[in-house]
């Protein structure tokens, strides 16, 4: 652990922390950046861990992580973003990285913010397959709240949801072809034709390797239905796996007395690109995971 520094917005330092889990009686290093309001309440009630998504590291998408880190330091809660083994600075091997193991790695953190801040609850936030995980750690230890943004079911994902997908990719590209400013990036280079071919054949599906490796061991859905942990969707407008995801976790929720509720981003894709959206991403969540809490 580092000591703390400004993170450069009133009220907010940060410091880099260590923590550790064991797998196979070897220990994997996972490091993360804490984001606490100054000056420290005296008791702290809820800490929030944010968790990025299958591929990325703790800033999470253009630092989506980053700001709401600071944002709810500012509202109170220290919040712990951190990188899962395998990404970013941590250890593991990328190529082992399974849901199960991100799982693990969560519960690893959220056992050192208690005993950083004895007695706190923990709440997370985690975005794609960080959705996954956060329901999946709240089956294993109890969470205050859960923030899931573009978080998809668990299932491995059927032919017509890929086929949604790799549509939507498709009429992405077919509206840029009518923009004379596409043809203009494209005649100074600047926009690689290999790279829209990895991105829609990316949009066409995944390995079954791959799905299987983001998919549980356990039957994680039937642990989350006896919880009833308040949940808050996020969903882009324009995402295609939107709807159908959240028609799967409306009627689950509404089945088992789970309260849930979701926001749509007008416009907005799966990662919430625009600073506009993200903006929103950051006050819907903040004000979500801060209800019921005052500052003390």
């Amino acid at each position: 652990m580092t000591g703390a520094v400004s993170a450069g917005i009133p009220g907010v330092s940060e410091e880099t922390v260590i923590f550790y889990r064991t797998s196979d009686a070897k220990e994997i290093e996972l490091i993360g950046t804490l984001a606490m309001p100054e000056p420290l309440p005296a008791k702290v009630r809820r800490c929030v861990i944010t968790i990025h998504g299958w591929g990325g590291p703790r800033c999470g998408p253009h630092r989506l992580w980053v700001r709401m880190g600071r944002k709810l330091a500012v509202l109170g809660l220290p919040t712990l973003r951190f990188d899962l083994s395998g990404r970013g600075e941590s250890g593991g091997d990328t190529a082992l990285a399974c849901l199960d193991d991100m799982i693990a790695d969560t519960l690893c953190a959220a056992s050192w913010l208690r005993a950083r801040f004895p007695e706190t609850e923990i709440a997370y936030a985690g975005i794609c397959s960080g959705g996954n995980v956060a329901i999946g750690a709240a089956t294993l230890a109890p969470a205050a709240r859960l923030a899931l943004l573009s978080t998809l079911p668990f299932a491995p994902r059927s032919a017509t949801a890929a086929r949604r997908k790799l549509m939507a990719a498709l009429s992405s590209y077919l509206r840029k072809t009518l923009s004379i400013e596409t043809w203009r990036r494209l005649w100074r280079g600047e926009i690689s034709a290999k790279g829209v071919a990895r991105t829609l054949i990316a949009s066409s599906g995944e390995s079954a390797a791959k799905r299987q490796r983001k998919d549980s061991r356990r039957d994680i859905m039937a642990a989350f239905a006896q919880l009833h942990t308040p949940c808050l969707f996020i969903y882009g407008g324009n995402d295609p796996e939107a709807q159908p995801a959240w028609a799967h976790y409306a009627a689950f929720c509404q089945r088992h007395g789970i309260p849930a509720e979701a926001r749509f981003i007008a416009g907005a894709n799966h990662n919430f690109y625009s600073c506009r959206w993200s903006a929103e991403v950051e006050e819907l969540t903040a004000a979500f995971l801060a209800a019921d809490l005052c500052r003390a």
